[in-house]
């Protein structure tokens, strides 16, 4: 019985260690919320393909089927550390507000702003739709780029080496965003 009382114990501390504080009750919450977004990552005119490392210890993962799979498994991928740096983190890959340099099996080499694009000066942008329905973003970003939280189910989101200045609505989108819940429900 002592024993049975001990290993109870071991394990609640063990799920509170990875809980931290700071991100309980915080969605997405781990070991309760799975969640799924489309990514399509874009350079000049060229959708690359999708990243195809499935190996995350924390649960912000991809199963190369193109979409950012959201089910942590502790506080380093909950609540406010959802964030696209954790699921690229995932596939080995590093994203600054300039640079994407994409996980060591991933192509194509790193994105860069400093190189032109089809001739003209680029930048690298991150957007969002809300609703992965609609015709343009919700929101594009072009600082904190990593930092951006996951904070629903169902969303699109393009990070994009385009040239200055793209209209919004000439962002390309993941031709994923009709499949986002059937692709989903494949590891549910």
């Amino acid at each position: 019985m002592v024993v049975v009382v001990v290993l109870i114990g071991a394990a609640a501390v063990g799920v509170l260690a990875t809980q931290r504080e700071s991100n309980v009750d915080v969605a997405p919450r781990a070991l309760i919320d799975h969640w799924h977004g489309a990514l399509l990552i874009h350079d000049c005119g060229t959708d690359l393909p999708f990243a195809s490392n499935d190996l995350s210890e924390d649960g912000v993962h991809t199963h190369g089927d193109g979409l950012m799979h959201v089910h942590p498994f502790n506080g380093a991928a909950s609540g406010k550390n959802a964030t696209l740096e954790t699921y690229l983190r995932s596939t080995g890959g590093v994203l600054t507000d300039s640079t994407y340099t994409p996980g060591p099996s991933e192509v194509p080499g790193v994105l860069d702003e400093a190189q032109d694009c089809a001739g003209e000066p680029s930048e690298l942008v991150l957007a969002y739709w809300d609703d992965p329905q609609a015709a343009e973003p919700t929101e594009v970003f072009t600082e904190n780029l990593a930092e951006f939280l996951v904070t629903k189910d169902n969303y699109a989101l393009t990070l994009a080496r385009l040239p200055v200045g793209t209209d919004p609505a000439d962002i390309p989108k993941s031709p994923l965003v009709d499949q986002i819940e059937q692709l989903g429900a494949r590891d549910s």
